[in-house]
């Protein structure tokens, strides 16, 4: 944080406008999550008396498999899943796939949730700055996240906008996500910022979208993994998503008054419901939800309908090969 943040300490805050996330690893704890909705399968696996051992490698190799492969278009998401477990079980044991499946997505999403502090923080951010997340992935499984996490709640919502790379031509660090991003929001890349695990997704993709400024979160702070190409380097380094009450304009007042808010924040408070106007994007990038200009910009974008499931048309993952032997690697079902 130190050399960056020192030069421009005083006028940080007030040039930032919107702020990108990243979801996986940045505002979910996914690569986390997923061991240890695994390692409770493995449990359960003893209930049906398979030995401790066979369990583990059966959680391990849905795990692996899961990683390599998160999505399949050509079925859903349950089937899929329920056919990963099915081929990392023992033949005998193949029949509980679909009920195994189930619990693992419950412990899934358990440990997936959002803590209370980080939710009241993004609320507390977005009285100051417009929120999105740009996040790498196949569009059906991170849309699912969103969902089932409340990460999008139309009216209500923690963010702004949501733009996933399954639902585009192109994925982070392409600069044009970010640029749609930015028109989307009706701002300039020089007035946000993109938190994120990734240096060669989330940092470089913001040094070539020419965005303010690029906040790493290191998966293994202060030993951090992604360091395969050391000229990607972040303006800013913090050790969890909470030092960035630090960085920016948090408001700390509750949202039903408006009582000692400062000019300032009376301001941002305008703006910002001018640029709400419109509502936020509550499902899959559609032209129905974008801005003409955005549009012109993103159209390399396909039309979805929220209420439909619709596989991204591209034969592309959309998503890097995970680094599957490395167990210090932030390898997850999206980034």
């Amino acid at each position: 944080m130190a050399a960056f943040y020192g030069r421009n300490h005083v006028k940080f805050s007030s040039k930032i406008h919107a702020i990108f996330f990243d979801m996986d690893n940045t505002l979910i704890q996914t690569r986390k999550a997923d061991v240890k909705a695994v390692n409770k399968i493995a449990e359960l696996l003893q209930g049906y008396s398979i030995q401790k051992d066979e369990a583990d490698c059966c959680a391990e190799n849905f795990l692996k498999a899961f990683r390599k492969c998160p999505d399949n278009p050509s079925m859903s998401l349950d089937q899929w899943r329920s056919e990963l477990w099915k081929n990392a079980l023992p033949t005998k044991y193949q029949h509980l796939a679909y009920e195994i499946y189930e619990q693992w997505l419950s412990y899934r999403y358990h440990f997936l949730q959002l803590p209370t502090e980080l939710v009241q923080m993004l609320r507390q951010l977005r009285k100051n700055y417009l929120l999105a997340i740009i996040s790498n992935g196949p569009s059906n499984a991170q849309w699912e996240k969103i969902h089932k996490l409340g990460l999008n709640m139309g009216k209500n919502s923690l963010f702004d906008f949501i733009l996933i790379s399954g639902d585009c031509e192109w994925e982070k660090p392409d600069a044009r996500i970010f640029n749609a991003a930015c028109n989307y929001l009706g701002v300039q890349p020089q007035n946000c910022i993109m938190i994120g695990d990734k240096l060669d997704t989330d940092i470089k993709g913001a040094i070539e979208a020419g965005l303010f400024a690029s906040v790493w979160i290191p998966l293994n702070f202060p030993a951090p993994v992604d360091q395969k190409d050391n000229n990607i380097m972040a303006d800013i380094t913090i050790s969890n998503i909470y030092e960035l009450k630090s960085l920016l304009i948090v408001d700390d007042q509750p949202t039903t008054s408006m009582q000692g808010q400062s000019t300032n924040g009376n301001m941002r408070s305008l703006k910002l419901k001018a640029s709400r106007a419109n509502g936020t994007c509550n499902g899959p990038l559609t032209s129905s939800s974008m801005s003409s200009s955005a549009m012109h910009l993103s159209s390399g974008c396909f039309s979805t309908s929220k209420n439909k499931t619709a596989a991204a048309p591209y034969s592309k993952r959309f998503l890097s090969p995970p680094d599957l032997e490395n167990d210090a690697s932030n390898a997850s079902d999206g980034s």
